[in-house]
């Protein structure tokens, strides 16, 4: 009579996962691997695109209209002003709300300013996008030690 030998794939002890049983290794290397590959397609075909995802720079974005050289070389607009928080969320005086930053293309996606469109000129500097896509006159600079009023 022989007796059966049943295989069981779990955690050989309550502090490894059933991912270090030496029985169920090739199995969840094999799903491991799956899953790589599906999240770098789904990675790839966003970046081909829009480009790589990320996010800008934490701080206080002052956003202004350009002038004449005669009267003023810029006309500041406080209400378009924001702050880059962490990660990809952003704050204005009438609330906060996320934003999409997909190579130099950003978008506001939701609070007070959702559905407004940017791109990203420089690491501190994005001009503001009409519906068509192109530039609008509008700039944001993010204030730092130099330019500070």
């Amino acid at each position: 009579m022989e007796k059966s030998v049943k295989q069981v794939c779990g955690a050989l002890s309550r502090w490894r996962g059933a991912w270090q049983s030496r029985l169920c290794a090739s199995g969840a290397r094999q799903v491991f691997r799956v899953s790589v590959l599906a999240i770098g397609w789904s990675l790839s075909s966003a970046s081909a695109s829009e480009g790589l995802i990320g996010t800008l720079r934490t701080g206080h974005y002052v956003c202004e209209m350009p002038g004449d050289a005669s009267v003023a070389p810029a006309i500041p607009l406080p209400a378009a002003n924001f702050d880059i928080l962490h990660g990809s969320t952003y704050a204005t005086a009438n609330g906060r709300g996320a934003y999409l930053l997909a190579g130099e293309r950003m978008e506001m996606t939701n609070g007070p300013l959702s559905g407004t469109h940017f791109r990203r000129i420089s690491q501190n500097f994005l001009r503001r996008l009409k519906p068509d896509g192109s530039d609008d006159k509008l700039r944001c600079i993010r204030q730092v030690p130099n330019n500070q009023n």
